[in-house]
């Protein structure tokens, strides 16, 4: 399944999903056409994220947004910051990268207003 172009620089995808994620949670692939949290924690928890949940159309789909500015509703986001995939909370992103042994470093995006964050999921993480 590819990511369809809603607009010149936007990518998103319908995929099947648990009633736990909701919008903002940035996700990976957990079996076919599906996705769940992403985790940047310990060793064997984690999964490279391929997007941030921008719509749930319904409790078990999310469309998915890789590259582009998100629908989803942040709040609190510092613009101009770069955001990590969180190595705390499944789904979570973060201004602060992760540093720990074991966990994993994955740029999700960059803040363009307190409430808006620039998608761009950097394909190649690095664990610590």
């Amino acid at each position: 399944m590819g990511f369809s172009s809603g607009a010149a620089s936007t990518r998103t995808d319908s995929f099947a999903c648990s009633p736990s994620v909701a919008e903002g949670d940035a996700v990976y692939i957990s079996g076919t056409d599906t996705v769940d949290k992403a985790f940047a924690g310990a060793v064997g928890q984690t999964e490279d994220a391929i997007g941030v949940v921008a719509t749930k159309p319904t409790a078990t789909t999310a469309t998915v947004l890789s590259h582009g500015v998100s629908a989803a509703s942040f709040v609190g986001l510092t613009a101009k910051a770069t955001y990590y995939l969180s190595p705390t909370v499944a789904g979570g992103i973060t201004s602060t990268a992760p540093t720990a042994p074991g966990q994993k470093v994955q740029e999700i995006g960059i803040a363009s207003s307190a409430t808006k964050l620039f998608v761009d999921i950097e394909q190649t993480s690095v664990v610590l």
